[in-house]
């Protein structure tokens, strides 16, 4: 009997890729084209500087210190954070506020640096900014599980997935996508002990209607966001730039994409879903009737 596709879903554990190994992966599985940006060195440094924050941990006083990282400067040419010494008591009241070291990354050279702002630095404050220094030589050249797990999620929503859960989670994936669902499955073992799970979904009885009542939900749902989405850009028409337009042009594609692939498997239970898409054909109307008017921000 055939099948109308797939229920999937996976487990993403956090381990660490470099460069060349995470491309050799997904050329030899064929999904090249879902290959993620080169990291760059602000996102390490956030990433490394972020594992410097600790919470009540406590001194011989009886008091607790949170160890907070605070963001001070954001340019094209730098960015700086402070580590933040807070003191509190057991009923978490602030005793102490007071930064105590400065951190900056120059994006041109990648250099981390690192200089007290306080004769009191301690010699654990000291050490865990020069272990946070060592992370961020690592994170530079390392995709972690939280990069994998968004480049899994970009090669399942590429086939229109439907999340048959609302936590998320578990997917169906139209017959359409079976192949792509495949190379995915392939890459994810490469990822051991990661798996990635599919079952096939036979068109009968009971699984079809209880799959179609899922189907329709989330459709229809997704089909409202799009239409919010496009009814905020219509608020602010005067201002819309060109990126605006071509945001609500995506939108509309993959509401149209969607509604479209699943009239077939839902039959008549996407009238609903099919007057959101005609509402959000004439929101798209009225939005690309004019050329924009505002100049693209670089």
């Amino acid at each position: 009997m055939e099948a109308l596709g797939h229920l999937t879903w996976y487990t993403i554990f956090d381990t660490e890729l470099d460069r060349a190994t995470l491309l050799e992966r997904l050329e030899q599985c064929d999904l090249t084209d879902f290959a993620p940006a080169v990291i760059q060195a602000g996102d390490a440094f956030r990433r490394a500087t972020h594992t410097l924050e600790q919470l009540h941990v406590a001194q011989d006083d009886a008091t607790f210190v949170n160890w907070l990282v605070r963001e001070v400067r954001s340019t094209d040419q730098q960015i700086v954070r402070h580590l933040v010494r807070e003191t509190v008591d057991a009923a978490n009241v602030r005793l102490d506020y007071q930064a105590v070291l400065a951190l900056s990354l120059d994006k041109a050279t990648s250099a981390f640096v690192t200089h007290p702002l306080t004769a009191t630095v301690t010699p654990t404050e000291q050490a865990a900014a020069d272990e946070a220094r060592g992370a961020f030589a690592r994170y530079q050249g390392a995709y972690q599980g939280r990069h994998l797990r968004e480049l899994v999620l970009r090669v399942l929503k590429s086939v229109n997935p439907v999340a048959v859960r609302p936590s998320g989670g578990v997917y169906f994936v139209p017959a359409s996508g079976t192949e792509t669902l495949r190379r995915l499955q392939s890459f994810i073992t490469t990822l051991a002990p990661s798996q990635c799970w599919a079952l096939p979904v036979a068109d009968e009885g009971d699984t079809r209607q209880v799959l179609t009542q899922a189907l329709d939900e989330t459709v229809t749902h997704t089909a409202d966001q799009v239409v919010t989405t496009l009814a905020r850009l219509l608020d602010r028409r005067k201002t819309l730039t060109l990126t605006d337009q071509l945001r609500a042009a995506q939108e509309f594609k993959r509401l149209h994409t969607l509604v479209t692939q699943y009239q077939a498997l839902l039959d008549d239970r996407l009238l609903a879903a099919q007057a959101t898409l005609q509402a959000a054909e004439a929101q798209m109307r009225s939005l690309l009737a004019d050329p924009v008017l505002t100049p693209e921000v670089s």
